[in-house]
């Protein structure tokens, strides 16, 4: 196809749409989101009257009941989903995205297939938010270690204290409260599970534990 239409509809969307602020609230963890409805309603009407629409395939999709710090049962999902949006000539584009959520009872999948939707909306169409902040959360550094000196590589050196840390799973986990409706952690998330090549934040964490505790002690540590 020479000039595929889904590029030039996309574009025309794009000029359409503009900022989705964060105007819902979540009650039990105490932050502030965009729905699924708001990103539905701000990208509809410019969708159809651009003739674009999607369909979505999932590549896979991963469950299994937790624990939370609460002591409550939780099923945790992760989605990889792959959609198509296509122009009425046919031509199309894929975005590939991951959504990942927590439920206390069924609701699991449909929020992480709402989440991946989410993502792929926002990313596909590069939909900003009023009130975005660039986060120590999204580039988190790793720690810097100081020059050592001769006197201190002669002296016994300090260990690690790995006690001040719960283990890994309960980390992973709490991570998860914590990144379940948070954009900014969940977009970071799956940025970093894609380019470890890991299938959930558990194998992310085993691969590169430092990260995690870096992660647990900036978000559930210090913010509760």
């Amino acid at each position: 196809m020479e000039n595929p239409k889904i590029y030039s509809s996309i574009i025309s969307t794009m000029k359409s749409v503009g900022a989705v602020a964060k105007g819902e609230f979540n009650t039990y963890d105490k932050y502030k989101f965009r729905g699924i409805d708001a990103v539905m309603n701000a990208l509809g009407p410019a969708m159809r009257q651009n003739g674009i629409f999607c369909t979505p395939h999932v590549i896979s999709h991963i469950q299994e009941a937790r624990d939370s710090r609460k002591g409550e049962k939780l099923m945790y999902t992760i989605v990889h989903v792959e959609y198509t949006f296509y122009a009425d000539d046919g031509s199309s584009v894929k975005a590939d995205v991951y959504g990942e959520a927590m439920d206390r009872s069924d609701k699991s999948t449909n929020k992480a297939m709402s989440a991946a939707f989410k993502y792929a909306l926002f990313q596909t169409f590069c939909i900003p938010t009023e009130d975005f902040i660039d986060t120590e959360i999204e580039s988190p550094e790793p720690n810097q270690q100081k020059p050592v000196s001769k006197k201190e590589q002669d002296s016994e050196p300090d260990c690690p204290r790995e006690e001040a840390f719960p283990p890994i799973d309960q980390m992973v986990s709490e991570l998860i409260e914590k990144a379940n409706g948070n954009q900014v952690m969940t977009n970071f998330i799956n940025k970093a599970m894609k380019q470890a090549n890991a299938r959930d934040l558990s194998e992310l964490a085993y691969s590169n534990p430092n990260m995690i505790k870096a992660w647990w002690e900036k978000v559930c540590q210090k913010n509760g």
